[in-house]
């Protein structure tokens, strides 16, 4: 995949939906389902839940798969 970079899939889908959410794809306060991410970057729930898991990322999305709004 061109522009990405990551070892994992869960490393691979991160980067995809950070770089949608800084693109504003995935405006401020919208729900961001996993089954519905899954559908869009067309992979399992799985490595998508890894992606956006609380235990396993930085918030770029807040807790319900929420987009925050970024500061600088």
């Amino acid at each position: 995949m061109e522009g990405t970079t990551g070892t994992t899939p869960s490393d691979v889908h991160y980067n995809r939906l950070k770089a949608d959410l800084l693109a504003g794809r995935y405006p401020p306060g919208t729900t961001l389902y996993e089954t519905a991410l899954s559908s869009v970057y067309r992979v399992s729930r799985t490595p998508m839940r890894e992606a956006v898991g609380p235990d396993t990322r930085p918030a770029a999305v807040t807790c319900g798969f929420t987009p925050a709004r970024l500061t600088a």
